[in-house]
Formats: C-alpha cells, sequence, structure tokens
C-alpha cells in the first residue's frame, strides 16, 4: 500500500479522505498547509486594477523560502493530496484567498518535485466553471466570484507545471468538487443559503439538475486515484441525481419556496452582472443562476473508473462534528454540507408560491 502525506485531514473533507485511505490500508501523513499572503498578480499603478495575473515564474519567487520545508515532510511518500485551502471569499483579502488557493498548491507542485513525490492530488471546485450550462473536466473556465477565480489561478499554475514536462515532475490530478453533504454537519448549501428573512427561489417545477456530492464518495475519489495507472489531468465529482427541488428539501426542509418567472431571475443576475467578482453580490448571481438553470454535469473519468463506496458512507463523515472548518488553512471549497442525504423530489415542495398560473 501507499505511504500518503494528506493537506487538511482536519477538515471536513479531509477527515473523511484520510478514513476512507486509511480504510483500503494506506499509510497516512496528516500535515498542515502553510499559510501564504499572495497576490494574484500585477496591479495598474494608477487604478489599482489586476492588470496581469501572476506567472508561474513570479508566484514560484514568493513561495520558494517555503518549499524546502514542505519538501523535507514529503520525503519517501508515494502520494500528496491537498485538501486544504479557503472555502470562501468571505471576509478574506484577495491575498489570502490566492495565497490558499493558487500559491500553495504551486508550492505543493514544486515541494513534491524537490522530494521525488511522484503523484499529487489537488481538490478544487466546480465554481471555477462558474455558471457554465454544463461542468466537464476541460481546461475551460469562467468563474463568477473572487473564490472561483483563486481557484482558476491554482488549477492554471498546476497546469503550467505539468506542461512543462520536466523529469522530476509529479504527476499531477485536478479533482474538481461540487458542495458536499454527509452526517455531522449543519444543513446548508449554496443554492440554498440565502438569506433566513427571505424565501428560497424556484423556477418551474425546480426539476433543473444541480450538482452536490456526498463526502463519503469524494473521499472513495481520491482513494481510487491514487496510484490510479493513468490518472486524468483533471477530474469532476459525478453527477449523483440532485435537483433544485431536491436540494431545497434536503438541506433547508420546510423553509418558504417562491416560484418566480425565469425572466425575473434574468434580470436580476444582470443587474448583479455589473459588480465585480470581489463582492456580495457576484455569489448571489452564482445562486441565482443555478435556481434558473441548473447545472448538467459531462460524462465523468468515474463512469469507467467507478471508486468502491464503504458500505456506510455516513460512518466517516461522523467523525467530526465542527460547523466551522477546522483551522483557517486547512480548508477545501466552500462546500458546507447538509446533514443527511437529500430525499428524492415530492409532488410538490411544501410552501411554494407561485408568482403565475403556469410554470416556466
Amino acid at each position: 500500500m501507499a505511504r500518503i502525506a494528506l493537506f487538511g485531514a482536519t477538515g471536513y473533507l479531509g477527515a473523511a479522505t484520510a478514513a476512507e485511505l486509511r480504510r483500503r490500508g494506506h499509510d497516512v501523513t496528516p500535515l498542515r498547509a502553510v499559510r501564504l499572503l499572495v497576490p494574484p498578480g500585477r496591479r495598474g499603478a494608477s487604478s489599482g486594477q489586476l492588470a496581469a495575473p501572476a506567472t508561474v515564474e513570479e508566484t514560484a519567487e514568493q513561495v520558494t523560502e517555503q518549499v524546502d520545508g514542505v519538501a523535507l515532510d514529503l520525503l519517501d511518500h508515494d502520494a500528496v493530496v491537498n485538501a486544504a485551502g479557503l472555502p470562501s471569499a468571505r471576509q478574506r483579502t484577495v491575498d489570502e484567498l490566492h495565497g490558499a488557493n493558487a500559491a500553495w498548491p504551486l508550492l505543493l507542485a514544486l515541494a513534491c518535485a524537490e522530494a521525488g513525490v511522484p503523484q499529487l492530488i489537488h481538490l478544487s471546485s466546480v465554481a471555477v466553471q462558474g455558471l457554465a450550462p454544463v461542468l466537464d473536466e476541460r481546461g475551460t473556465f469562467s468563474p463568477v466570484d473572487e473564490y472561483g477565480v483563486s481557484r482558476m489561478r491554482g488549477e492554471q499554475l498546476l497546469a503550467a507545471i505539468r506542461d512543462r514536462d520536466r523529469d522530476g515532475d509529479p504527476q499531477i490530478t485536478i479533482y474538481r468538487i461540487p458542495s458536499l453533504y454527509g452526517a455531522g454537519r449543519r444543513p446548508s448549501y449554496p443554492l440554498a443559503s440565502f438569506p433566513r428573512r427571505l424565501p428560497l427561489v424556484m423556477v418551474g417545477g425546480g426539476s433543473q439538475p444541480v450538482a452536490a456530492a456526498h463526502v463519503g464518495a469524494v473521499a472513495a475519489g481520491v482513494a481510487t486515484l491514487v496510484g490510479a495507472a493513468d490518472p486524468p489531468a483533471v477530474v469532476t465529482h459525478p453527477a449523483e441525481g440532485h435537483t433544485v427541488r431536491s436540494i431545497y428539501q434536503a438541506f433547508e426542509p420546510g423553509r418558504p419556496v417562491l416560484r418566480v418567472p425565469g425572466i425575473a431571475l434574468r434580470a436580476g443576475m444582470d443587474v448583479l452582472a455589473r459588480f465585480g467578482p470581489d463582492t456580495r453580490a457576484a455569489v448571489i448571481r452564482r445562486r441565482l443562476g443555478l435556481a434558473l438553470r441548473g447545472q448538467r454535469q459531462a460524462a465523468s473519468w468515474f463512469a469507467e473508473h467507478p471508486p468502491a463506496l464503504p458500505t456506510d458512507q455516513t460512518d466517516q463523515t461522523d467523525q467530526t462534528d465542527q460547523t466551522d472548518r477546522t483551522d483557517r488553512t486547512d480548508r477545501t471549497d466552500r462546500t458546507d454540507p447538509a446533514a443527511a442525504e437529500p430525499a428524492a423530489p415530492a409532488p410538490e415542495p411544501a410552501g411554494v408560491t407561485s408568482l403565475r398560473s403556469s410554470p416556466e
């Protein structure tokens, strides 16, 4: 079995991943991520706006002092799994987000190369594709908020390392993960996390597909990637069959749902699009977009390499009952999970109010 270094092992997803790797006989070394403050790139002298994103070389210069220390911790390991990162832009500076979600993955790749670790699995987020109609495994990006931008930059920096194809560089796999759910977590999901004083919104019957993942299934996915004969450069967690309606029922049961015309949500999104990605408006715009259109998922690499799921996925999630995600560096994607697996759609959600007689 493999010896695996796991960063973010005390977080919700990290703890589940550590348990699953050990269940399969691997030797897991829990390690803590280095806290970094790294700007995303060069800013204009007069405007202060981002003029150009930082290159690999420019970012590497800012983390080079930490590479040797991390590399020492990685000696004699067969793989590194990175489940560390900052989960949202709320109350975070841009430099904090990019330090944790972009510069830190690059630092890890450089440390793996120095330590001779052959494989790096980086847990990223579907937020890199924002409101794209279909989530897939291509290197296309359309983030709508600063969190998604920071995750995108992390993927781009790792892709640059992978593409340079130097002897000693690790084989890098980026695993894009949607919002998580599972036992032991406060019910919360980005689509359903509008302020409590406001109703949830839904277009038509709420049958639009949305991406969500059981934490145990993601942990099994990571374990499947470890030591795989030909792991992909990018892999997206496969669809689990969730819809807007099923997410509302599972994550916010009993909360009023307001059925609105699609044209009203589009108008709201157009207004919010005028604000920048580092604002709260960008986050709300993504939620409205999910309620309006949902997001389909293209076929995943896992379709041909299905993970072996544990008999009871929830056993892995009961190890921690934190409402905040471990320390401020050992965090992954903003994936506040729910306390239970989403239920199958009911004929009509309770408390649904329609703004018109015929659904869109």
